[in-house]
């Protein structure tokens, strides 16, 4: 059984598990590709939770529900992928659901706390996603720390580039967090990384802060975020070759904290994966980040204060 108050939804006063459905919420754009994230605080390790989600196509046909907590084998051929923490689909989509799982060790232990459920989603097929034509406005850097992400631990400094961009932002705020905290946090135990974008927004939340995962569909989208003082972490993939002068070779997937533009229209990141000074206030050709970035869908780590009003 679960309760509703303003700062979020519990379980009941000695309810060890709860579940949350809820009802088909429709879409106004049919999408392709659809990305959930939420926020969760649990106050120790002795919660749990799941995070399901369904969707229905135009055909009226629902999907299986796809969970974050476990991979998800689908019959080969088929036209619905589910890849780590988003599903992608040939198939249009108009309808989603969600359910949510509760759960707690101990009768008296404070109970995790649902306060968000989020959705993104566009009609893009696979990674042939448009590229913004226009030249984005200057913004002047937000002022948020770097961190070099290999110097953080010899083991897993290759692997954990988001979350010391999430860190980095949450620094940014005020926090005086350690990023293999943030680390331990956002690893994904069933697929073994420290990528998962749903997860590392989970992560940040459990130090106050207000995220969701976003499809950025262009520049004027990033530039009103960042003239608000939010930096994004961003997520670029490339193949070797793919762009005209990349800081390193290629990348499968990355994430770096975009933190201002240029007057000549330069993104201008701290990138986690070299030292500085390289990595920090590293300005990328526009195109090759448009390419790297957009052309990949844009995907962006949105991260505010509590209350932090977005408009």
């Amino acid at each position: 059984m679960l309760k509703s108050r303003p700062s979020g939804i519990t379980l009941c006063p000695g309810i060890l598990s709860g579940w949350l459905a809820t009802p088909p919420v429709d879409i106004r754009k049919p999408f392709r590709r659809a990305i959930p994230s939420w926020n969760i605080l649990q106050a120790d390790s002795a919660h749990s939770f799941e995070v399901e989600i369904s969707a229905c196509n135009t055909h009226g046909k629902w999907t299986p529900w796809f969970s974050n907590r476990k991979k998800e084998d689908l019959p080969q051929g088929d036209a619905l992928l589910w890849e780590i923490d988003q599903f992608r689909s040939d198939d249009l989509f108009r309808q989603v659901r969600f359910r949510v799982h509760l759960s707690r060790a101990i009768h008296s232990r404070t109970s995790p706390r649902l306060t968000s459920l989020y959705l993104t989603w566009n009609d893009c097929k696979g990674d042939e996603c448009p590229i913004p034509r226009s030249k984005p406005r200057p913004v002047s850097p937000v002022q948020v720390p770097f961190i070099h992400q290999h110097e953080l631990d010899p083991l897993v400094g290759g692997h954990i580039c988001s979350p010391a961009s999430v860190s980095m932002v949450l620094q940014g705020m005020g926090h005086g967090i350690d990023p293999m905290d943030v680390a331990q946090l956002a690893f994904h135990s069933d697929y073994q990384i420290y990528g998962s974008w749903p997860q590392a927004v989970h992560a940040a939340c459990q130090y106050g802060a207000r995220g969701w995962v976003e499809l950025i569909p262009d520049w004027s989208v990033a530039v009103r975020y960042l003239r608000r003082g939010i930096p994004l972490v961003c997520s670029i993939s490339f193949r070797e070759g793919e762009l005209e002068s990349p800081p390193y070779s290629s990348t499968h997937g990355h994430l770096l904290v975009l933190i201002g533009i240029d007057p000549d229209g330069s993104p201008v990141t701290h990138d986690p994966n070299l030292p500085e000074p390289q990595g920090a206030f590293l300005r990328w050709k526009l195109e090759d980040f448009n390419k790297a970035w957009f052309g990949h869908g844009g995907v962006a780590y949105i991260l505010t204060k509590p209350g932090g009003r977005i408009s």
